[in-house]
Protein backbone atom coordinates (compact mmCIF):
# COMPACT_ATOMS: atom_id res chain seq x y z
CA UNK A 1 0.00 0.00 0.00
CA UNK A 2 1.08 3.36 -1.02
CA UNK A 3 1.10 6.51 1.37
CA UNK A 4 -1.73 8.19 -1.29
CA UNK A 5 -3.73 5.09 -0.39
CA UNK A 6 -3.15 4.88 3.62
CA UNK A 7 -5.35 6.14 6.54
CA UNK A 8 -2.63 8.86 7.22
CA UNK A 9 -3.12 10.75 3.44
CA UNK A 10 -6.78 10.17 3.99
CA UNK A 11 -6.65 12.41 7.94
CA UNK A 12 -3.96 14.92 6.17
CA UNK A 13 -6.47 15.64 3.64
CA UNK A 14 -9.21 16.12 6.02
CA UNK A 15 -7.30 18.23 7.63
CA UNK A 16 -6.01 20.28 5.20
CA UNK A 17 -9.27 20.21 3.52
CA UNK A 18 -11.05 22.26 7.08
CA UNK A 19 -7.85 24.34 7.35
CA UNK A 20 -8.16 25.52 4.02
CA UNK A 21 -11.97 26.47 4.11
CA UNK A 22 -11.42 27.98 7.68
CA UNK A 23 -8.27 29.65 7.63
CA UNK A 24 -9.52 33.05 7.15
CA UNK A 25 -12.04 32.84 9.82
CA UNK A 26 -12.65 36.33 11.57
CA UNK A 27 -12.06 36.39 15.92
CA UNK A 28 -15.61 37.78 15.95
CA UNK A 29 -17.60 35.63 13.21
CA UNK A 30 -18.73 33.48 16.00
CA UNK A 31 -20.97 31.72 13.31
CA UNK A 32 -17.97 30.28 11.31
CA UNK A 33 -16.57 29.34 14.72
CA UNK A 34 -19.27 27.26 15.42
CA UNK A 35 -19.66 25.11 11.83
CA UNK A 36 -15.33 24.78 12.30
CA UNK A 37 -16.00 23.00 15.68
CA UNK A 38 -18.49 21.38 14.39
CA UNK A 39 -16.28 20.43 11.40
CA UNK A 40 -13.63 19.24 13.91
CA UNK A 41 -15.85 17.05 15.90
CA UNK A 42 -16.71 15.43 12.29
CA UNK A 43 -13.51 14.87 11.28
CA UNK A 44 -12.71 12.87 14.71
CA UNK A 45 -15.68 11.30 14.64
CA UNK A 46 -15.44 10.01 11.22
CA UNK A 47 -11.97 7.93 12.66
CA UNK A 48 -13.52 6.69 16.14
CA UNK A 49 -12.23 3.90 16.69
CA UNK A 50 -9.39 3.63 14.59
CA UNK A 51 -5.80 3.15 16.13
CA UNK A 52 -4.85 6.85 14.69
CA UNK A 53 -7.91 8.41 16.07
CA UNK A 54 -5.61 10.67 18.77
CA UNK A 55 -2.81 11.33 16.12
CA UNK A 56 -6.62 12.51 14.31
CA UNK A 57 -7.15 14.77 16.90
CA UNK A 58 -3.50 16.24 18.09
CA UNK A 59 -3.68 17.30 14.07
CA UNK A 60 -7.39 19.08 14.69
CA UNK A 61 -5.80 20.87 17.64
CA UNK A 62 -2.65 22.07 15.97
CA UNK A 63 -5.25 23.40 12.97
CA UNK A 64 -7.19 24.77 15.15
CA UNK A 65 -4.62 26.77 17.48
CA UNK A 66 -3.04 28.14 14.30
CA UNK A 67 -6.90 29.41 12.67
CA UNK A 68 -7.04 30.86 15.96
CA UNK A 69 -3.64 32.50 16.15
CA UNK A 70 -4.17 34.38 12.41
CA UNK A 71 -8.14 34.95 13.18
CA UNK A 72 -6.66 37.08 16.50
CA UNK A 73 -4.20 38.09 13.89
CA UNK A 74 -6.33 39.20 10.79
CA UNK A 75 -9.00 40.94 13.58
CA UNK A 76 -5.99 43.28 15.68
CA UNK A 77 -4.55 43.92 11.95
CA UNK A 78 -7.95 45.50 10.91
CA UNK A 79 -7.92 47.50 14.39
CA UNK A 80 -4.76 49.29 13.47
CA UNK A 81 -4.55 53.08 11.96
CA UNK A 82 -2.90 53.49 8.88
Amino acid sequence: MSFNESIYFKIYADIWGLHKRYFNIRDADDERWETLIKDINTICQKYEGQPEVEFVKALAMAALTEIERVGRETTCSDKLPN
